[in-house]
């Protein structure tokens, strides 16, 4: 099959991030890496949660991924954000 590209892979990770942050949101840091190709026609799901809450930086670590219809992780990520008001 098609390969999907990977950076657009890292792509929709930011932009699943980005948009659960809303405008009041801003990302600090990003990072991701691609395990496993992903094809043409093939339904992904995008998701994470919150692993650390720095109140004093006023960040939030995430670990967040783009898991394959088995479920599997084919790309891992990492994001820091700081919440709006």
């Amino acid at each position: 099959g098609i390969v999907v590209d990977g950076p657009l892979q890292g792509d929709w990770l930011s932009q699943a991030v980005t948009e659960w942050l809303g405008d009041d949101g801003e990302l600090v840091e990003f990072e991701y890496s691609n395990r496993r190709a992903a094809y043409l026609g093939e339904r992904l799901r995008a998701g994470g949660e919150v692993v650390e809450v720095d109140r004093h930086a006023g960040t939030v670590t995430l670990q967040i991924y783009i898991k394959n219809t088995d479920d599997t992780v084919i790309s891992p990520g990492r994001a820091v954000v700081r919440l709006g008001d």
